[in-house]
């Protein structure tokens, strides 16, 4: 056991308030982590924040980003198309 106290760095302003629009309702995890992702701004140390930010343990939301294939840790390849600059879908996910 240790008496040193935990201090964190405060939550990104961006998951503050996607946490706010949500109503800083658990259940809106995944809305969030969705949108962060598709931000490209997912990664351990926002996935944390969401968790705080919810109230939540952090190893909860980091099961949820790993569970579900929409969610990416890594970057995603881009592709240009007429419509602008989006990811690319994998073959192989679209034939199952």
């Amino acid at each position: 056991m240790t008496n040193r106290k935990i201090t964190y760095k405060p939550i990104a302003p961006e998951i503050l308030e996607l946490a706010q629009t949500h109503g800083e309702n658990r259940e809106a995890m995944l809305e969030i982590l969705t949108e962060l992702d598709r931000r490209g701004h997912l990664n351990p140390e926002t996935i944390s924040d969401t968790a705080r930010a919810l109230g939540i343990p952090a190893h909860l939301a980091y099961g949820v980003t790993t569970f579900y294939s929409v969610l990416s840790l890594h970057p995603r390849p881009l592709t240009v198309s007429e419509t602008g600059i989006s990811t690319i879908t994998p073959f192989s996910s679209l034939s199952h």
